[in-house]
């Protein structure tokens, strides 16, 4: 059985190809947004800082403002082909009005995620 090491930041995961992963236990993105100005509707100039109220997911921001909140589908959403689920999302960068949203996850079977959220969430008002 042939195996591999994959090395993160934090983290070292040893995996073998030959071992199907259900959907509902795949490390995947639920939530995926970009910030603007609301005015330009262009980039912000500087980076945006994106936490979640809800614990042990993954955030990671990209350097053109792009979003990603991640995690286990079973960890994360256990009952989630039977409930929605609701991500309560804080969105803030330097001269900007910080910003609360909410993402919710639909109800639904594996495999039909990433929620992809709309622009016009995602606008930040530049501070006077």
């Amino acid at each position: 059985m042939s195996r591999t090491t994959i090395t993160s930041a934090s983290e070292i995961y040893t995996v073998s190809p030959n071992d199907p992963v259900p959907q509902e236990g795949r490390f995947r993105t639920f939530v995926a947004g970009q910030a603007l100005d609301d005015v330009t509707k262009q980039l912000l100039s500087v980076p945006v800082k994106v936490s979640v109220d809800e614990a042990d997911f993954a955030i990671t921001v990209k350097s053109n403002n792009w979003f990603v909140i991640a995690g286990i589908t079973r960890w994360q959403f256990p009952l989630l082909s039977t409930k929605s689920y609701n991500l309560h999302l804080h969105l803030s960068a330097a001269g900007y009005t910080s910003k609360a949203l909410t993402a919710t996850i639909p109800q639904t079977p594996p495999g039909i995620l990433p929620v992809m959220l709309s622009p016009v969430n995602t606008e930040m008002h530049r501070l006077s």
